[in-house]
């Protein structure tokens, strides 16, 4: 499984409400995300992130609604991915996954960049990313899941 960061897609603050909020209520979590790369598969684990601050969700790629979105297509009519689809909406260059949350936390406690790089093994990493949908090694991924996995038992919400 590849770990991946997703950045908000407008505002983080007003993305990490609704989601915190929709997840309290137990709302529908499958949503439509942007993405700038196209080698995200299905099952892929992803962080959503405000770039500048941290995390405040996270979940899985999942497969395009069928009944809802064409898949995304190569010029020779292959899907490029089960995970990637046809987004009639979009004005953008962007190329949009469907995602489904299993965790959130509200954007005001959201888990800090800071915060992660208070432990040893994360102090020297530059949270700084290039794109979204940029691959988390391996090695800081399972780190970084297992500080979430702590923060959302003390102030988040499972899915």
């Amino acid at each position: 499984m590849t770990t991946r960061i997703l950045f908000d897609s407008n505002s983080a603050m007003d993305d990490a409400s609704e989601l915190y909020n929709t997840a309290v209520d137990g709302g529908e979590l499958a949503n439509i995300w942007p993405c700038d790369v196209t080698d995200i598969e299905v099952g892929d684990r992803f962080f959503l992130v405000d770039p500048d601050e941290g995390i405040y969700g996270s979940g899985v790629v999942i497969s395009v609604d069928t009944d809802e979105y064409d898949m995304l297509e190569e010029d020779d009519g292959n899907a490029v991915s089960d995970a990637y689809l046809e987004y009639p909406y979009s004005n953008t260059e962007s190329y949009y996954i469907q995602i489904e949350f299993d965790a959130a936390v509200p954007y005001d406690e959201l888990l800090s960049w800071d915060m992660l790089q208070e432990s040893e093994e994360l102090a020297d990493m530059d949270w700084t990313f290039e794109t979204s949908g940029e691959e988390l090694d391996e090695d800081i991924a399972e780190i970084v899941e297992s500080r979430w996995d702590d923060y959302i038992d003390r102030v988040g919400c499972r899915i």
